[in-house]
């Protein structure tokens, strides 16, 4: 007989973990987002190759916070999906709308500070972060997929349950 003492695993204490890890990630966006603002406002001369490259910077750090906050929230589900009680409600086609959302509007606030380059005239500061960005969300689009089969497979076999 093994000596190993067999271990519950919490799915209570992985949520908050995680919850606590996507707060940190989304406050860093709108920190990031800020300063992006800032720096284009009141930059006397955004075309210094200075103020190009901390841009740059800032808006690749703004897709990478998006990228994380991705992660953690399909490792969220995921943790939700392993647990054996049902944490996540069964609603497969309002989760698809929530999902869908949130993922058009971290895009759309990535493009949204891409297109203020190209409107400050920073034609090619505005290409380079426009393929990070596109870039950067299909990749997470892909990454989230088995989740989301994940998912309705666990949603579907609940539903066949409860007939």
């Amino acid at each position: 007989m093994s000596d190993e003492k067999i271990i519950e695993y919490d799915h209570g204490s992985s949520l908050s973990f995680v919850n606590s890890l996507e707060t940190m990630c989304g406050l860093m966006v709108g920190f990031v987002f800020t300063g992006t603002i800032m720096v284009l406002s009141t930059s006397g001369e955004p075309f210094t190759l200075l103020s190009q490259v901390v841009l740059l910077i800032m808006s690749a750090a703004m897709g990478m916070f998006y990228l994380a906050l991705w992660e953690l929230h399909s490792m969220n589900v995921l943790t939700c999906l392993h647990s054996p009680k049902l944490i996540i409600p069964a609603y497969p086609a309002r989760w698809r709308v929530v999902n869908t959302v949130l993922g058009l509007g971290s895009f759309l606030e990535l493009l949204s500070v891409n297109l203020l380059f190209w409107l400050k005239g920073l034609t090619g500061l505005f290409v380079v972060s426009m393929c990070f960005a596109v870039s950067g969300f299909i990749w997470g689009f892909y990454r989230l997929r088995p989740v989301i089969e994940k998912s309705k497979q666990r949603t579907e076999k609940y539903l066949a349950k409860r007939k």
